[in-house]
């Protein structure tokens, strides 16, 4: 896939922010896998360029703790193993869902866990929920075709005005 010269600033960015996110407090795939579908790339293309991208921050930080004596590796043993098994399957699983129902699927997805980091408890605390997951609770009950609508990846960067138009709103 040949991308335009313009958009390699835009993928820089995106993935220095991702970066920042997934060291500050994790999640940075919310940010990269978006951006990533928008421009057109295979689903599992996006969520391995994701991964990888996450990997390398997970490598850094390991061989950190590692440098530091804060692990040991021989204790590590059985988390690396699951996690490379549960990386495979997860791997696997994607290539043997059909690619039309992950474009369809993936935007979904990523609105629950949205919605889920919103709405998680936080600990220690019982405050209810901000005015905006408050409206974003009422739009998905009542107006569900806009935000279907808002988190729809059409694999365009430019979308066409009949996909800003929500009927019966």
């Amino acid at each position: 896939m040949d991308l335009p010269p313009w958009l390699y600033p835009l993928l820089f960015l995106t993935g220095f922010a991702a970066g920042l996110v997934d060291a500050v407090a994790g999640g940075g795939g919310l940010i990269a896998v978006p951006v990533l579908l928008n421009l057109g790339l295979p689903v599992p293309v996006a969520l391995g360029t994701s991964k990888l991208q996450w990997s390398f921050g997970r490598l850094s930080a390991s061989v950190h703790y590692l440098r530091q004596g804060v692990v040991r590796l021989r204790d590590c043993r059985v988390g690396i193993v699951a996690s490379a098994t549960g990386s495979l399957m997860g791997a696997a699983v994607i290539h043997a869902i059909d690619s039309r129902l992950l474009e369809q699927l993936i935007p979904w997805l990523l609105a629950a866990i949205v919605l889920y980091a919103i709405l998680q408890p936080r600990a220690g605390s019982r405050e209810p929920p901000t005015p905006a997951v408050a409206a974003v609770l009422y739009l998905h009950w009542t107006r569900p075709r806009l935000l279907r609508r808002l988190f729809q990846t059409r694999g365009r960067l430019v979308r066409d005005r009949r996909a800003h138009r929500c009927d019966g709103l």
